[in-house]
């Protein structure tokens, strides 16, 4: 038995109920014990010291009215090993089919004694099991040091992977190996997890179809994972996918989902998950395996994962052989990136060459990439990289490497937009870093599912499909072009029709390419959606700022929440986002610890929010803290710093010193809130634009501390100052091209798609929260499935001539066409047919109404979007038809 060293390591059983079990290890005379529950379950924890390199051997006892000694137990590292064959594969191999490159010497010299190996038996259930089946190698069953007798039948893979661990750590190393040639992602993963996973669109219970069946989903997360899940250990080593062929876009889903389950179950927080790219492999289909290399690929954005790239390890003669050989070197990358990543040594290159973003140079293509300190091609020529233009269609491309970047570019390719390298099932690959590690296959335009490091996807600067990245301190907007932003606050109120009307008034007055909405708790995610759409009609980005007093965790709650997610993913092209906590000190580990759970929420398939991030710092000092913090916050680097300078405490040297240490630093920043308290204005303006940092002005209307910018007839002293002063917004502001609302709403099949994770349905009955409505008429109203709540009269009466609400959201305007009908007497009605204008985001009538005419819904308040006023003395009744929307 190997135990995790320096940890709480879990013990558990059964005995009588009430029976009291003590656990003791002979590294220390203090036992623990635990009572058994009422089904006689027991747990319990036991400290463990620090690994010793002298082969020192403990005992642990178990005591309760029966003893159990375990003797030659061992403190070390505990890793698991599983996915299917290619992990399963043993040092000895399959037969001549299925050999392993120098597995016969490897097994003569495995004297190993420090190095310990169990095998969990293969086995499949439908429910979750407490004991593990017995693998048919009685030596494996329990744990058995490594020797040339004892090897032979474990994982060839695993074996490389432990043997350097062992030796170049000098400490005791345990492997778990729990893995079954031919199994499914999905049948590694529990009922409740798969259940979180938006694609995947099977219903459990399942149960194994028979003996044989690893495929079917949770399976063998019933039957052979969960029985060692408590077993304490360091990390797990997974090659997997072969099955899932053909199926990338639920793989880009599931197999994160999977990860983050493991996680859960296990209790030990993020620990260490590596996992092998798939081998190349003719016999698939054209397309498939690259596709989900890309999927596989998207697990990065998960804290603590490493991928160990295999396509420069199949022979050109064993293509088609699924299982190839070369198995030491996928054991050997693995072993780096945990000796690196998890082990301390720094120094070590822990990946190949990984893609990130790409810039157009004229008729070239410059492709950049971490992981590439001594770029170099692997036989002295780039071979697999492809260039196309707008057109897609692709040529061999001349591949140069400049630095740690590649530049691509083809005579027949004039105006290129795309590249990609190994996008072949057959390729073998010829990019590698200095540490003779390969670059993995790429191509710079990926499908929109796909994402790395916490949810920012790989970016073409040249794609005008991709939104706003940051890079190396700068902001570039999708087309690659720098975007640095000037612009004023507005201090929305939730109403659309006033804040889309201050929005107007911004423009016209302050020619802003930049306005930070410092948007209500109460808006609505429909308000909201109308306000960004004007806002980006006028040529001005959207820096969106949530109000929030509840901290960071709920902030990120209510922007994942599905109405404001549903917001957020339409304008992510042409948004910025900024998470800001009202209520914390803004240093210190515990400020960065919130916004990294908030940053990951946000990032990951819970979120999916894919646009730069603006995070706020209180003062300078908490800021440089936030800068070197910024690795471990995000790796993609996609954020911008936000800092409330005390401006009234500083002069001019202080400002500019602390701008241009900061952009020296290449920490991308922006100043989110300049006010008029500064002394020094005109050094400050001349510091923003020397130093290329944009800023939003504080605020257009309605502040409490006498900073308004404008008043209803034109600018303030300050506003004048700080739009039409030396190095102001109208002088630095410079117009962004291609700015576009997206298509307003979604239709009712997205909108049920976003709530399916709660139980909304699209049958015609289907009512998620029970409240009468049903999930369509929610959509229809603007209302959310999974909340009870205000329940929309469909009939309105206006007495008096005074304006009523009708429930009717913009996105009901994707689903077909509405009438209004109104009355006097409840007997003869009216009819008229509503149109959705796109510009003022609003409804209207097609034909002029004798009873109503429907009017600005500003000073209302709820979802209700429809509003009306009788043009008749007498009370006119309202009400809507939704006999023409389809579904």
């Amino acid at each position: 038995m190997v135990l995790q060293q320096q940890s709480q390591v879990n013990f558990w059983g059964t005995a009588s109920r009430g029976e009291t079990v003590s656990v003791s290890g002979s590294w220390s005379a203090q036992p623990v014990t635990a009572t058994a529950d009422t089904d006689g379950n027991w747990s319990l924890q036991l400290s463990t010291p620090a690994a010793r390199t002298d082969g020192t051997a403990y005992t642990v006892t178990v005591s309760g009215t029966n003893t159990i000694t375990y003797t030659d137990v061992l403190i070390g590292e505990v890793w698991v090993l599983s996915g299917q064959s290619n992990m399963q594969l043993p040092l000895a191999g399959w037969g001549a089919e299925t050999p392993i490159e120098g597995g016969p010497e490897a097994i003569a010299s495995a004297d190993y004694p420090e190095l310990r190996l169990m095998v969990v038996g293969e086995a499949n259930a439908a429910t979750e099991q407490a004991d593990t089946a017995s693998y048919w190698d009685a030596k494996l069953r329990q744990w058995a040091p490594c020797s040339p007798t004892s090897v032979g039948n474990f994982s060839a893979i695993g074996y490389f992977f432990g043997r350097e661990l062992q030796t170049e750590l000098d400490v005791p190393v345990g492997l778990i190996q729990c893995a079954w040639g031919g199994s499914s992602c999905e049948a590694w993963t529990s009922p409740e997890d798969l259940q979180r996973v938006a694609n995947y669109h099977g219903e459990g219970p399942w149960a194994p179809v028979d003996s044989t069946d690893n495929q079917t989903p949770s399976v063998l997360w019933n039957g052979m994972l969960s029985p060692i899940v408590p077993y304490s250990m360091r990390g797990v080593l997974w090659y997997q996918g072969e099955t899932n062929m053909g199926r990338a876009e639920e793989l880009s889903q599931l197999f994160p989902q999977m990860i983050e389950g493991w996680r859960r179950a296990w209790g030990q927080g993020d620990f260490p998950f590596c996992f092998a790219h798939l081998a190349p492999w003719s016999e698939y289909w054209p397309g498939q395996e690259p596709e989900l290399w890309e999927a596989q690929g998207s697990a990065l954005f998960l804290p603590q994962t490493g991928m160990a790239v295999t396509v420069d390890l199949v022979d050109p003669d064993e293509l088609a052989n699924i299982h190839p050989k070369r198995k030491e070197p996928v054991g050997h990358r693995m072993a780096l990136w945990a000796r690196s990543q998890v082990y301390g040594e720094a120094e070590l290159a822990c990946s190949g060459p990984l893609y990130r973003w790409m810039e157009r140079a004229g008729s070239s293509l410059r492709l950049h990439f971490d992981h590439a300190a001594g770029l170099k091609a692997g036989d002295g020529s780039l071979d697999w990289f492809e260039i196309a233009g707008s057109d897609g269609e692709f040529v061999a491309a001349n591949a140069v490497i400049a630095g740690e970047t590649v530049v691509v570019s083809h005579p027949t390719v004039s105006e290129p937009t795309q590249a990609r390298y190994a996008w072949s099932k057959v390729a073998s690959g010829d990019l590698y870093n200095g540490a003779d590690l390969p670059a993995a296959p790429f191509r710079t335009q990926p499908a929109d599912y796909v994402v790395s490091n916490l949810g920012q996807p790989v970016r073409s600067s040249d794609s005008g499909a991709s939104g706003f990245f940051v890079r190396e301190g700068r902001l570039f907007d999708g087309a690659g072009q720098e975007f640095r932003g000037y612009g004023v606050n507005s201090l929305a109120t939730g109403d659309p029709a006033h804040d889309m009307a201050e929005l107007t008034q911004i423009h016209e007055r302050s020619q802003s390419n930049l306005v930070r909405i410092n948007w209500p708790a109460h808006g609505s995610a429909e308000a909201l959606s109308r306000v960004l759409g004007r806002c980006l009609d006028l040529g001005m980005v959207p820096l969106l700022r949530v109000e929030s007093n509840d901290g960071l965790p709920a902030l990120a709650e209510k922007l994942t929440d599905p109405a404001y997610l549903s917001v957020l993913r339409r304008f992510e092209d042409t948004l910025l986002l900024e998470i800001y906590d009202e209520t914390a000190p803004h240093y210190g580990e515990a400020w960065a610890d919130a916004y990294l759970a908030a940053v990951e929420t946000l990032r990951t398939r819970h979120g999916g929010i894919r646009v730069p991030l603006m995070l706020d710092s209180a003062d300078w000092d908490s800021l440089t803290f936030f800068g070197d913090a910024l690795r471990r916050l995000e790796p993609e680097h996609n954020l911008l710093l936000g800092v409330f300078m005390p401006l009234e405490a500083m002069n001019p040297g202080e400002i500019e010193q602390e701008l241009s240490g900061q952009r020296a630093d290449q920490v991308p920043l922006l100043l989110p809130r300049l006010d008029n308290q500064s002394h020094y204005l005109t050094s400050l303006m001349q510091s923003l634009a020397d130093n290329q940092v944009g800023c939003t002005a504080w605020a257009w209307q309605n502040t409490t501390d006498g900073s308004d910018l404008a008043t209803a007839d034109g600018l303030t002293d300050w506003g004048q100052q700080v739009v039409n002063g030396a190095n102001g917004i109208a002088a630095q502001a410079e117009p962004v091209d291609g700015l576009a609302a997206p298509a307003m709403g979604v239709d009712f099949s997205t909108w049920s798609a976003l709530y399916a994770s709660l139980g909304a349905g699209d049958a015609d009955d289907a009512d998620l929260d029970h409240d009468g409505l049903t999930d369509y008429e929610e959509y229809l109203f603007g209302l959310s499935p999974a909340e009870q709540g205000w329940k929309p009269a469909t009939v309105a009466v206006s007495p008096a001539g005074a304006a009523v609400g009708l429930p009717l959201s913009t996105d009901a305007s994707l689903q077909g066409t509405f009438d209004l009908q109104s009355s006097t007497d409840l007997v003869n009605w009216e009819t008229r047919e509503l149109v959705f204008d796109p510009v003022t985001r609003s409804w209207a009538l097609a034909n002029a109404s004798a009873y109503a005419e429907v009017v600005p819904e500003e000073g209302f308040v709820g979802p209700a979007t429809l509003h009306v006023r009788p043009k008749v003395a007498a009370p006119v009744y309202f009400r809507l038809n939704f006999q023409s929307a389809v579904r």
